[in-house]
């Protein structure tokens, strides 16, 4: 972890940020994310490869889209819903069924199921990994951050 947490701080100081975390109560969660924003209401559809289907569920302010193929999840992803605002959260694809443009299909059906509840507006966290499909999505970077947390 201190390799990560000093890579993180040297690439914040390129950009002029400077952060302090206090060692006794805090440390580095995940390291270095990208905040990201976009418009829902005109969020990219797309369609399902052959052979998988979509199930859409609903708990509270949470929905949950899994996209399955003979039964077993291939991807998959959560969004909550809070006012106009909807998070995106735990966008994955199992690493047998990647390259297939399900993650772009799960994103779609997350956005038009958070406007159907009434969400305009979409933020979340993005990984390394994850922003460049977020990005072909639309999907603006507002800033990078670094996700820390208290310690236990």
């Amino acid at each position: 972890m201190p390799d990560l947490f000093l890579g993180v701080l040297k690439h914040l100081r390129r950009k002029g940020v400077e952060v302090t975390l206090d060692p006794s109560t805090q440390e580095l969660a995940d390291g270095l994310a990208t905040l990201m924003r976009r418009s829902l209401t005109d969020h990219p559809a797309f369609d399902l490869p052959g052979g998988y289907e979509v199930e859409v569920t609903r708990e509270d302010v949470v929905i949950e889209v899994r996209v399955l193929r003979a039964g077993a999840e291939a991807a998959g992803g959560l969004i909550a819903v809070v006012g106009e605002d909807a998070v995106p959260h735990r966008i994955a694809t199992t690493p047998v069924h990647r390259r297939r443009g399900l993650a772009s299909v799960v994103m779609g059906v997350l956005a038009r199921e958070a406007v159907a509840a009434g969400a305009t507006t979409g933020l979340l966290f993005a990984s390394e990994d994850g922003v460049h499909l977020y990005r072909e999505l639309g999907w603006e970077t507002v800033s990078d951050v670094v996700i820390a947390e208290g310690k236990s």
